[in-house]
C-alpha cells in the first residue's frame, strides 16, 4: 500500500493553526466537538497536544484504492512512474490534506505494527502514540513507522471521539527503506 499526499504537516503546527483560527472549512473542528460521523474510516493521523495540553489527533480521511485505479492515482500523484507497479496493489488517495481534530475516548484500543513483522501488532497507550509520533519512544525501533509522518490507520469514531485506531501497513518505497 502506498499513500498519496503532497504535504507533511507537524502536529504542533496544525494544532497551532487550528487554535488561532488559521485553518477552517470541512477539515478542522474544535477538539472534543464531533467532527466526523460515528463509524470506521481509513485515515492519516497526526498527534500532538492542544494549547490546553489535551492530547489531540488530526484525522485526515483518505480513499483506499485497488487495482488499476490505485496504480493510475499513484502515477498521477508522482509516487510511481508510468511503467511501475505498486508494491501491493493498494493506494491511499489523499489529494487534499484536511484534518479533523479529535480526541481519544476514555480507553481507546490503539494497535501499531511491529517492526520485526508487519503481521504482528503491539498495543500502545495514547501517550505512547505521541512518543512514537515524536520519535522519543524508548522502543521506537520496534515499531513500523516514521516519526513526524502521518500514520495510516483505520479509526473507529464513537460520539465524536476515537475509540479504536489500528495502523494500516504501507510498504516503504525502496528509496525510503532503512
Amino acid at each position: 500500500m502506498t499513500v498519496g499526499t503532497r504535504h507533511v504537516v507537524t502536529a504542533s503546527l496544525l494544532l497551532s493553526l487550528a487554535g488561532c483560527g488559521a485553518i477552517s472549512g470541512r477539515g478542522v473542528s474544535n477538539p472534543g466537538v464531533p467532527g466526523l460521523e460515528d463509524g470506521q474510516e481509513v485515515a492519516l493521523l497526526i498527534v500532538g497536544r492542544s494549547e490546553s495540553d489535551a492530547l489531540t489527533v488530526g484525522v485526515d480521511l483518505a480513499e483506499p484504492l485497488q487495482g488499476e485505479e490505485a496504480r493510475r492515482a499513484a502515477i498521477k500523484d508522482g509516487v510511481i512512474g508510468e511503467g511501475d507497479e505498486l508494491v501491493n496493489d493498494f493506494y491511499l488517495d489523499n489529494p487534499e490534506s484536511t484534518y479533523e481534530l479529535l480526541q481519544f475516548g476514555d480507553t481507546p484500543e490503539i494497535m501499531m505494527i511491529a517492526a520485526q513483522s508487519v503481521e504482528a501488532s503491539i498495543a500502545v497507550t495514547p501517550q505512547e502514540l505521541v512518543q512514537l509520533w515524536e520519535g522519543t519512544h524508548p522502543g521506537q525501533d520496534g515499531f513500523y513507522l516514521e516519526p513526524l509522518r502521518p500514520i495510516p490507520m483505520t479509526v473507529v469514531v464513537s460520539d465524536g471521539r476515537i475509540v479504536s485506531a489500528t495502523q494500516v501497513y504501507l510498504p516503504r518505497r525502496q528509496s525510503q527503506s532503512s
